[in-house]
């Protein structure tokens, strides 16, 4: 009989008159006959039990109560109405699954003895499982007979009654247990005898004793009535509070044993890790069984204890306390559980008593997942306080809006209905009616009611058929969706009223069940009111979506105690999309939640779905969320979600593996083993928790850096009224209320409790504190010292701090037994100051982005803005900002902000995570701080672009619109794919950085050990098989070392974490078909600790696979913090870090030392990468390579970069742990200074000084210059870099650029359109329009800036028109507009008040407006230059609009490219090679090969080659058609040694089909002279040009120093001499030195030092370089102080060194070198200028006999080989006859002439004949004199030459380079000899104005002969074969045939001999 109470007193709801039926499943129990109700009816009650394994505590729930109260309807969820069946169990144990409990009878086991049971005959020994030892009986014998004596006959007295085993069975309560297998009975069968003990529950018989009952069918039954048989005591975890009749359930937070959640538990880790304490704690029941712990303790204590220097848990207290009685309401939404009876407990008066445990737990709405908290331990009780939305009043929530999804307050999760919307709606047929209705939709066929469509109806006969329906009583007018607390969801469809004011009415009661999807519905019974004339009609609606996930705990700790907390995870709004770079990720997408179910995704069906695979044909669930967190040995964490839908035989899982890191980290997709998806996630929220303490008030969490100050809080006294006693307390402050005044003044009084009159006092119940501690989320203060209460304690105060949007007033909790005042105070001060949201998405063609690498929780990022500019601001990604030091920090919820201004400025805060628009990134950042129109809040954009090259790029500033909407652009790696590698030698690298990942000093065949169970081991090695195992195993456990995978290298890459996987390992005995394999994952942790180990974190027992973690620095990449402040502005070191091996530096200081010094290798913020062949020590940052030996680690990095302002240096440190040779007290230590040094180059290290064991290196950079701009005009000077950026290309004509309907005219420099173009008025971006062109800036504010990192140059416009206006609502205006059929361009008043204007483009169709307020901002406008090699001129694309006030356009083009100019000289395995010589500033290498002319050189570009060749090439070709390609750029140049060749490689090249671009390698051999490329061949597959260069640059042998006195030259080695003779004291003039503006410079040259040059200022000098046509321009290039002479395989090289500043580089000094050669053939020779370095080294050559007996053993070798000599001179002597010959032909010519007999064909004929003999170059030049700024210190005249007649030559001069003008040298003996088939006609002359034209002479001009070696200037070669240095002109196609031949030798004469051209070879 039930009763209910109520206001009228209590109601019989009926009697238990007919017995249970079963329906469907469940029990059903019907009581009828109670009170009268109305009517003649009596109340009717039915109670439906339904089954919920393990859950005992539930209480019957009301489901309805209708029938104008004569019908209640109730729902009770519990254990009991489970079917029985039979469960067996091993170990003594057995587990009743269905109502979650297990028996342990290990307890009754005797170890030594048995259980003796009497009868009148027979003594029976029983033991439980185990053997009985007595001595009269077998020794495995669990039970034995023994015969009394008088029975005994003389042979056999006892019997064994069944071997030993400790299997029990379980049915219905009765535990049982069979031994089998005794001595056999004497009968035909000699049937074994057997014993059967039944143990039933008698709670007080403790351990009880067996009864023997009787022998029946050959086995001994045996009956023991024991406690430890008794199943759980039902414990009701409901109260309801009689005061408010409100209810409280506690039931959901019981954990039942066999659930997967195991226990709560609460950590005390104060103190000591020896002294910390972990209680677990059950709700309602007892504890699952925990090693230790009494079976019956709800509550338990665990402690720490020190093995092997690992902690482990061992138990402390085994019984805090038993759950005897449930839940008591302490207040409103406070309730207290009680545990008494635990162990026994001595308090501090020597009381002895029991341990209790009292649990407080307090209402907090939307914590489901929370945990308990330890409060004290204090005289035998243990508190703990649990804030849980599980201790509130249970409540219904209705939603009558949509009536489709609800949201339970309790766990925050929300049903989602909508996927039960069905056009078909639901049928249902019953008691002769057909029902109708739709779920979340409306039911067409139904009709309407007033007006709108119907949800359902009913019709009076049974059909299927939907289109004869004749519907009556329509339902849905009112809707209404209500949930109670227990889960329960009710929709509630009403019909128009009557005239009674009553309604019709479709119930739908939604029931769980999981395997149903999306639903069935069931009629249940319909209620007619004839008096009301109304029906109620009940269903019932079975679904998935109406499963109430069960809360899963997302803490857990590891053995050692330390404490994980992933629920930071689970608290972001959308689920998580995993980072998927397999091959199938572009066509699928998984989504993931952790600890919380997923929300609705579409597609995705079930209750607690906790992973789903989404395809574009199918979805499926991948799991369910069951169980917590599970964490391996060091700290790996794991969670399986286990029960997806079927896969084969089995279901799908899933398996997610944490691994801690400092950034917010997305969940990677690494393998599908089998039906399980694994995934990992490196994440800061999978590091432990740190209990810390923080002083002044302020805390900081050291997990995510937050910092939390509750200074704000102790503004003024806080007053806490509770019963009759007042609270005063003050945070961090003394009381200021007269209260607990105290006349001690040492003691400051910050809490009082005060009781109110007539008996009242004050008492101090706390003295000040500052200190804070923070413990995962939660901050506490305690304040204590106060007043003795109870003789013994000292009053204290402790007050919880709790998170709350809004700052709330503070709750008294409660007292303690021992005086402390717990308080709770829910402020918004308490909250994590940061907002996380999920930042991996995949784009619509199912690419993988992952930005959270780009997360910062110790600092942020700094946006770069323009030059000089004063504001800073401050971004992050994904995540509120993190704390930044400094007095006035930013709002600490802003994910973007800006500082500068008199106060921070919040830009925006996190909503969304990034979205994919338009091909780029967008991540948004909404509601900062209010606008200046006090209506709209900052936001912030961010776009995001895919930058491959950009690895440590900061965002930078685009544009602020109004101040109130903000633009940045962010070009990094980061955004691009994410992309997977995979390589074969245990290394792998980043794709996206670069970085390689090197594990092979992990490989070995001694390998490592991993633990899988107390004594297992699994063997195991690195990319190789290990020395435990068979043969090419990698990995083997056990005693039969079975293998878990074949050895193997392939290391694979995937978002931050590397893998490696062996497969094929033996077969596996769970599933036939399937073998072991291991999957390693490796993992970063920076600091190598004791888990740099592989730790087994799990083995999948289904698909045999076991999960490893290694944690290990060879896993990491991080870079270090690689910027500093200086001032406002910060250096940033990054662009100078090595991404693919490191930097070469060496000791420089002597000159022939280093082939016995040590090289240096180099990187900077990060360590070196793996390098080829120099195995430098894995981490190191600098490493020393000396001759013999390994490599040293010499110096890690050791922090970021420092500024010493003083000094104006910035330093980076390096400390190493190698200890120092020279002393062993210390570790090697590096330093390396920057200093300024403006220019291109971003420059290297070099070694300054070192001592034994410090190294300094120095590293000149333009990095760390100030940064300034200067413009002029439409150029932009960076001081920088010193170059200058030229426009003015550009603002030649208007660009115009088209975005949807709106069409841009842009003009650089320039105006855009004008008003008669549809533009408007001096705009220099106007936006096009038919009427009138709105001005995006106008021309006169233009300015221009320079980026560094992007290379970009920014041209902005502002102070254009006003900005569209926009409406009262600050929604912008859109124009044009439709209204009323017409177009309008502005706001208009027509049929309104005032003016207005739509927000759509269609006002007709939208009906959207509002009305205008004119913005008082101007429209403004920024064009980004970026550097595109491929791009000629570009075009602008609009890069973003900002509510069309702001436009930026993006403009990619080659004009704003910097030159490049690439390292010369490198050394490698300690020698050094010098190219300087082959790379020229005054021209090119040229040879031209099937008529194709290539030009080559060598660390920066061509000068001087054909038309169409690019700026940055370094190597180009023209084909025989004239068209120019490159086939190589500057700064891709590689150098590299490849056995005894130097290998110079170029790529970037033209397009050559395929993704490919052409490349070259110019192979250099060693000889003896500068040589010449030539062509080896074309590789067509690779698109490779391959060239071979034999020259002395390749050579890199130290030349031999002789010395060198009065022209007399000694070798110190072997003393040998010889004299140079005359040319020692002789002046000579070289010659050849044309520069590209017409500058020609001569140079003196004299060994002895120059004594009588027409130029004083020479005199002194050796070399000295003049101008013909300036008389006091001279410039010593080369003086005798520092001269050095060396010898090389027989030819004298002379170095001079000399003060003169180089122009191009004031830091350099000019150098000159002159090689000689010998030359039998001449005496003294002349010297003959070569070409100028990049560096400021003048080149000569100087063939000369002079120099022949130094090839003679001068040098101590053998001479050279004869045939060599011969060989030699041959060609010389063929060269002088081919030139005899020539002369011959030209003589034979002129003679022939002489004989014609008219005298004009005469003239005509030797006019002709004289100019071939005296003109070189056939071509025509003009030249004018231009105005330039030149940074050399002579005055120097700058000419612009033209050639006359040819194609115009492109803007800006490809001879510029940083200012200056290069060479284009005019020097007819080039242009002849390398050029012969560009000849023109003979006609066209020299002439160059203004140049006065002077003769000289020098002894070099008598020389009398005039044949030179060729060698230099291939006149005789093949001519598809030439080649040389190119240092002229461009010429044209000539005509063939005998001109040319007489050209070239007229040339040859002209250019050494002929007098009377001296002149014009001077010019």
């Amino acid at each position: 009989m039930l009763s209910l109470p109520d206001k009228n007193g209590r109601k019989n709801l009926g009697k238990f008159i007919s017995s249970p039926t079963k329906e469907k499943g469940n029990i059903q129990l019907s009581y009828s006959d109670g009170d009268d109700c109305g009517h003649g009816k009596k109340i009717r009650t039915n109670i439906t039990l339904v089954c919920k394994p393990g859950d005992l505590e539930s209480a019957p729930v009301l489901r309805t109560s209708g029938d104008s109260g004569c019908f209640y309807e109730f729902e009770w969820h519990t254990a009991a109405a489970c079917v029985l069946f039979k469960t067996e169990g091993e170990n003594c144990t057995v587990f009743d699954s269905q109502a979650g409990f297990s028996f342990d009878l290990s307890p009754l086991t005797k170890k030594n003895g048995a259980y003796k049971v009497e009868t009148k005959k027979y003594d029976f020994y029983i033991n439980v499982c185990g053997p009985v030892s007595v001595s009269t009986c077998q020794p495995d014998s669990g039970a034995c007979q023994v015969a009394k004596r008088q029975v005994a006959s003389h042979d056999e007295k006892t019997w064994n009654l069944g071997l030993s085993n400790a299997k029990l069975s379980y049915y219905d309560g009765m535990i049982q247990l069979n031994y089998r297998g005794g001595t056999p009975y004497n009968n035909e069968r000699h049937t074994p005898r057997a014993t059967l003990i039944t143990f039933l529950c008698d709670r007080d018989a403790g351990v009880g004793f067996p009864e023997y009952q009787e022998e029946d069918n050959s086995t001994y039954n045996f009956r023991w009535y024991t406690s430890y048989a008794c199943p759980e005591e039902p414990l009701e975890c409901v109260v309801t509070d009689p005061s408010t009749l409100e209810q409280y359930d506690l039931s959901s937070l019981a954990k039942s044993e066999g659930g997967l959640g195991g226990n709560w538990y609460a950590m005390d880790n104060s103190g000591e890790h020896v002294a910390w304490r972990k209680y677990y704690i059950n709700v309602c029941r007892p504890l699952n069984p925990v090693p230790g712990c009494d079976r019956y303790a709800s509550a338990c204590q665990m402690k720490y204890e020190k093995d092997q220097g690992s902690f482990t848990e061992v138990v402390s207290i085994s019984n805090l306390g038993m759950a005897k009685s449930g839940p008591v309401v302490e207040g409103r939404g406070s309730l207290l559980l009680e545990y008494v009876n635990g162990s026994a407990c001595i308090t501090s008066d020597g009381r002895r008593t029991t341990y209790t445990t009292r649990i407080h737990l307090v209402c907090s709405r939307g914590r489901m997942n929370s945990h308990p908290i330890f409060s004290l331990n204090w005289e035998c009780v243990v508190s703990f306080l649990w804030n849980t939305e599980a201790a509130c009043p249970i409540q219904t929530m209705t939603d009558t809006d949509q009536a489709c999804s609800i949201r339970d307050p309790n766990s925050g999760f929300v049903f989602n209905l909508n996927p039960l919307n069905s056009s078909q709606g639901y049928v249902v047929s019953s008691i002769g009616k057909t029902f109708v209705f739709n779920v979340c939709g409306t039911m067409p066929v139904c009709g309407t009611i007033l007006g709108k469509p119907a949800s359902g109806c009913e019709v009076e006969t049974q059909t299927e058929e939907l289109k004869n329906l004749q519907p009556e009583r329509p339902v849905g007018v009112e809707k209404s969706l209500q949930l109670s607390t227990e889960g329960f969801i009710t929709l509630t469809y009403k019909g128009p009223l009557s005239a009674k004011g009553t309604a019709d009415a479709f119930i739908i009661r939604f029931v769980c069940n999981d395997d149903v999807y999306p639903g069935t519905a069931k009629f249940l019974h319909q209620d007619i009111d004839s008096e009301q004339g109304i029906r109620n009609t009940y269903f019932e609606f079975e679904t998935a979506l109406a499963c109430v996930p069960s809360p899963v705990d997302c803490q857990v700790t590891d053995l050692a105690g330390n404490e994980y907390d992933l629920s930071g995870l689970s608290a972001v709004r959308k689920p998580w999309t995993a980072v998927d770079t397999s091959i199938d990720g572009r066509k699928r997408t998984f989504y993931l939640s952790v600890c919380n179910p997923l929300p609705y995704i579409p597609g995705c069906h079930s209750s607690a779905l906790g992973s789903c695979l989404v395809t574009e044909d199918n979805n499926w669930n991948l799991g369910v969320v069951q169980m917590s967190p599970q964490v391996a040995a060091n700290g790996s964490l794991s969670i399986v979600y286990v029960n997806g839908d079927k896969c084969g035989s089995q279901r799908y899982s899933t398996r997610i593996t944490f691994e801690c890191a400092q950034i917010s980290g997305s969940p990677a997709f690494q393998l599908q083993d089998g039906c399980e998806y694994v995934f990992i996630w490196r994440t800061v929220e999978a590091c432990p928790i740190v209990r810390v303490e923080g002083d002044n008030c302020e805390v900081k969490d050291p997990r995510h850096g937050n910092l939390y100050d509750l200074k704000p809080l102790g503004l003024n006294d806080t007053i806490v009224p509770a019963g009759e006693y007042t609270y005063y307390f003050r945070v961090c402050g003394k009381l200021s209320s007269d209260v607990c005044l105290t006349s001690d003044k040492t003691k400051v009084v910050s809490s009082c409790q005060e009781k109110r009159e007539p008996l009242g006092f004050h008492k101090v119940a706390g003295l000040l504190t500052q200190k804070l501690t923070y413990e995962n989320g939660l901050l506490k203060m305690n304040f204590t010292g106060g007043d003795t209460c109870h003789k013994v304690y000292q009053r204290s105060t402790t007050i919880f701090f709790y998170c709350d949007r809004s700052t709330q007033q503070p709750v008294f909790l409660k007292e303690t037994s021992d005086c402390s005042y717990l308080f709770e105070w829910r402020t918004q001060y308490a909250c994590p100051p940061f907002d996380l949201t999920e930042c991996s998405f995949k784009d619509g063609a199912g690419n993988s982005f992952d930005l959270s690498s780009l997360s910062r929780y110790s600092d942020n990022w700094e946006a770069i803005t323009g030059t000089g500019a004063p504001e800073h601001y401050l971004i992050n990604v994904c995540k509120s900002l993190s704390p930044q030091a400094g007095t006035e920090p930013c709002p600490p919820e802003a994910a973007a902000c800006l500082l500068g201004g008199s106060k921070p400025v919040n830009l925006g805060r996190v909503r969304d995570g990034p979205q994919w628009r338009d091909g780029i990134i967008v991540l948004k950042y909404v509601d900062g701080d209010f606008c200046p129109d006090g209506i709209r809040k900052k936001s912030t954009t961010i776009r995001l672009t895919c930058s491959e090259a950009q690895v440590n790029s900061r965002p930078m500033f685009i544009s602020a619109v109004e101040d109130c909407e903000y633009t940045f652009a962010w070009p990094t790696a980061i955004a691009c794919p994410v992309k997977s590698n995979e390589h074969d030698d245990c290394q792998v690298t980043n794709p996206s950085t670069g970085h390689l990942f090197d594990l092979s000093s992990l490989s070995g065949r001694a390998g490592f050990t991993a633990a899988y169970s107390e004594k297992g081991l699994v063997y195991m090695s690195i990319c190789g098989e290990n020395e435990n195992c068979p043969p090419g195993v990698g990995a083997c456990f056990g005693q039969t070392r079975i293998s878990v995978g074949k050895a193997s290298k392939k290391l694979s890459y995937v978002d931050q974490v590397l893998q490696l996987v062996y497969k094929d390992g033996s077969p596996c005995p769970s599933k036939s078909g399937l073998s072991y394999k291991s999957v390693i994952s490796f993992v970063c942790r920076p600091e190598a600790g004791p888990t740099n180990r592989p730790m087994l974190i799990s083995l999948d027992k289904q698909t045999c696979t076991l999960f490893f973690s290694w944690h290990t620095p060879l896993a990491c990449e991080q870079a270090m913090e690689c910027s500093v402040r200086n001032g406002s502005s910060i250096i940033d070191l990054s662009p100078l870090i090595h991404r693919t091996g490191g930097y070469e530096a060496f000791d420089e200081s002597e000159d022939d030392a280093s082939d016995t010094n040590p090289d240096f290798y180099i990187n900077i913020c990060q360590p070196l990468n793996p390098m080829h062949k120099v195995p430098c020590p894995a981490g190191a940052a600098v490493c020393k390579v000396p001759i013999d030996g390994p490599p040293i680690d010499i110096g890690r990095v050791a922090g970021p970069p420092i500024l010493n302002p003083v000094a104006n240096e910035i330093y980076l440190n390096f400390e190493s742990s190698t200890p120092c040779l020279a002393d062993k007290h210390f570790n090697y230590t590096s330093l390396i200074a920057f200093h300024c040094k403006r220019g291109v180059s971003m420059g290297t290290p070099k070694l300054l000084r070192t001592s034994e064991c410090d190294f300094v290196f120095e590293w000149e950079t333009p990095i760390v210059c100030p940064d300034e701009v200067r413009t002029e005009g439409c150029a932009l000077t960076d001081e920088q870099l010193l170059y200058s950026f030229n426009l003015s290309s550009l603002s030649t004509s208007t660009f115009k650029v088209t975005r949807d309907s709106r069409t841009y005219s842009i003009g650089v420099c320039t105006t855009a359109d004008g008003p008669d173009q549809g533009g408007c008025k001096d705009g220099g971006v106007c936006l096009l329009s038919g009427t009138k062109g709105a001005s995006f800036g106008r021309l006169a504010s233009m300015k221009l800036d320079y980026r560094h990192q992007d290379e970009a140059v920014i041209l902005s416009y502002v102070n254009g028109d006003s900005c569209p206006p926009e409406t009262d609502e600050g929604v912008p205006c859109v124009f044009p507009f439709i209204f009323n059929g017409k177009s309008y361009e502005e706001c208009i008043i027509e049929s309104r008040t005032k003016l207005w204007c739509s927000t759509t483009a269609n006002y007709d169709r939208d009906h959207e407006w509002g009305f205008c307020r004119h913005s008082n901002s101007h429209r403004m406008s920024t064009i980004i230059f970026k550097c595109d090699e491929d791009e000629d001129i570009g075009r602008p694309q609009v890069f973003s609009e900002v509510r069309g006030c702001e436009v930026t356009f993006e403009w990619k083009t080659k004009v704003v490219c910097p030159p490049k100019k690439m390292e010369c000289k490198f050394i490698q395995k300690h020698k050094t090679y010098d190219l300087r010589l082959l790379s020229s500033l005054t021209g090119s290498w040229s040879l031209v090969h099937d008529g194709v002319s290539y030009y080559i050189n060598l660390c920066q570009k061509i000068y001087k080659g054909p038309l169409g060749c690019s700026e940055r090439a370094s190597i180009c070709r023209r084909s025989t058609t004239g068209d120019v390609q490159v086939l190589g750029l500057v700064h891709t140049q590689k150098l590299g040694v490849r056995g005894d060749k130097v290998v110079v490689t170029y790529s970037k090249g033209y397009p050559c089909g395929g993704n490919k671009t052409a490349s070259s390698v110019i192979e250099l051999t060693c000889t003896k002279t500068v040589g010449r490329p030539t062509f080896k061949r074309f590789d067509i597959d690779s698109c490779t040009y391959y060239f071979s260069w034999d020259s002395r640059a390749a050579c890199a042998v130290k030349p031999q120093e002789v010395q060198m006195v009065n022209g007399t030259i000694t070798n110190p080695i072997n003393g040998k001499s010889f004299s140079l003779g005359d040319i020692y004291f002789k002046l000579f003039r070289a010659s050849g030195d044309m520069r590209t503006n017409g500058d020609n410079y001569l140079y003196e040259i004299q060994l002895s030092s120059i004594t009588s040059s027409r130029n004083p200022a020479c005199s002194g000098a050796n070399i000295c370089q003049v101008k013909p046509n300036d008389q006091h321009f001279s410039r010593k290039v080369g003086t005798s102080d520092k001269t050095k002479y060396y010898l090389q395989d027989g030819d004298l090289d002379v170095v001079f060194a000399s003060s003169s500043k180089c122009g191009k580089d004031k830091t350099k000094s000019v150098s000159s070198t002159i090689f000689f050669h010998c030359d039998p053939l001449v005496e003294d020779g002349i010297p003959e200028f070569s070409h100028e370095t990049a560096d400021c080294q003048y080149l000569f050559s100087w063939y000369t006999s002079a120099v022949c007996p130094l090839g003679v053993g001068f040098d101590g070798e053998n001479p050279a080989d004869d045939g060599q000599a011969h060989k030699g001179l041959s060609e010389r002597s063929q060269a002088v006859g081919a030139v005899l010959s020539l002369l011959l032909v030209a003589l034979t010519c002129c003679l022939l002439a002489l004989l014609l007999y008219k005298k004009e064909r005469r003239e005509t004929m030797i006019s002709k004949l004289t100019t071939c003999c005296r003109r070189s170059s056939n071509v025509s030049y003009k030249y004018s004199k231009v105005n330039k700024e030149e940074e050399t210190d002579e005055n120097e005249t700058e000419w612009l030459m033209e050639e006359i007649q040819l194609p115009p030559p492109r803007l800006g001069k490809e001879g510029q380079e940083n200012g200056h003008i290069t060479t284009k040298s005019v020097k007819a003996e080039a242009l002849s000899s390398l050029h012969g088939d560009d000849q023109d006609s003979e006609d066209e002359v020299l002439t160059i104005p203004e140049v006065k034209v002077h003769s000289g002479r020098g002894a070099g001009a008598e020389s009398s002969h005039p044949v030179r070696n060729q060698q230099r200037n291939a006149l005789w070669e093949r001519e598809d074969d030439r080649a040389g240095l190119v240092r002229g002109e461009r010429v044209r196609k000539g005509k063939p045939g005998s001109a040319q031949q007489k050209t070239v030798s007229s040339t040859k004469l002209v250019s050494f001999h002929d007098d009377s051209d001296e002149d014009l070879l001077h010019i």
